[in-house]
């Protein structure tokens, strides 16, 4: 027997579940999960309804993403106003050989 006023606020809420560690070398289940929610990149949020199966699911890959209860009024806007954290800039040192001369030492000899 579930509480009737359990059903009713978790018909009023959904949840935005925002993938935070990597999936790579994690079990294939927890994989599955992950793309049945539609959660496949780090940092992305997706809004899914908030009821005992969502649950039950994330129970099982809790400790890769970040979930937050908000009203279904707002959870649409909340999870489009939220920033992504931006990509971080893999620029390559520039490669400088000790034993290189530079243009005016070249010159001047």
């Amino acid at each position: 027997m579930v509480n009737n006023a359990l059903l009713n606020s978790l018909s009023d809420t959904r949840l935005i579940v925002t993938l935070r560690r990597s999936f790579i070398r994690k079990h294939r289940i927890k994989k599955e999960i992950l793309e049945k929610l539609g959660i496949t990149k780090i940092h992305k949020a997706e809004v899914v309804l908030d009821g005992v199966k969502v649950w039950n699911d994330l129970k099982k890959v809790v400790g890769l993403v970040e979930i937050e209860r908000v009203a279904a009024t707002e959870a649409e806007k909340i999870a489009r106003e939220r920033p992504r954290l931006p990509r971080p800039s893999y620029q390559k040192p520039k490669f400088v050989p000790y034993f290189q001369t530079t243009s005016s030492e070249a010159s001047s000899s």
